[in-house]
């Protein structure tokens, strides 16, 4: 009863059940610039329906061949972002893990925590043997709470991602079961 209690909480965070609620704050969130910067491969306005009914299917949780959480503080409730699998592979064990917190959330802390707990989940609800991301390698302060939740970066697709007028790198960072130590 006590896994089944806090499986879904991480130090600060818990990982629950979209509402409608949420769906307007989500959306308002991925259409926003700073944030579609590092969700979409190209920041262009996106209408607010739309982007409410990806948060929809997202985080619908109808298979398992995808999994969508809300991302909430533990101390009040507030809605802090959306994470979850995809591609989830039971047949392999693996799954990518996908991320997005409120701008106003960012470099807190909850980024790590969500991962970690996210990852925790994944290994001990699942089953998986890994979970993978990829990050855009100018996404620095994303690129080393990964490495804090435990990621270690296993490759690159070289200049895949073009931002502000530059190239950027894909980097793929991956976390396997046997290997996984989330760095306090």
């Amino acid at each position: 009863m006590t896994y089944g209690k806090s499986i879904l909480d991480g130090s600060h965070i818990r990982l629950r059940a979209r509402t409608e609620e949420d769906l307007p704050v989500l959306a308002n969130w991925y259409e926003n610039p700073e944030i579609a910067v590092l969700q979409q491969m190209i920041v262009r306005p996106v209408p607010e329906s739309s982007s409410a009914e990806r948060f929809r299917s997202w985080t619908a949780n109808e298979s398992l061949e995808a999994v969508g959480f809300c991302v909430a503080r533990k101390s009040d409730g507030v809605l802090l972002g959306q994470a979850g699998l995809m591609g989830i592979d039971l047949r392999n064990r693996s799954a990518e893990l996908s991320i997005m917190l409120g701008p106003e959330h960012q470099g807190k802390g909850y980024g790590s925590d969500t991962v970690r707990t996210l990852v925790r989940w994944s290994f001990a609800e699942l089953d998986l043997h890994r979970v993978e991301l990829w990050v855009f390698s100018f996404n620095t302060g994303a690129i080393e709470a990964y490495r804090r939740a435990g990621f270690t970066e296993e490759g690159r697709r070289r200049e895949a991602y073009v931002h502000d007028g530059h190239r950027y790198d894909a980097v793929l960072m991956g976390a396997l079961r046997s290997e996984w130590t989330p760095q306090a």
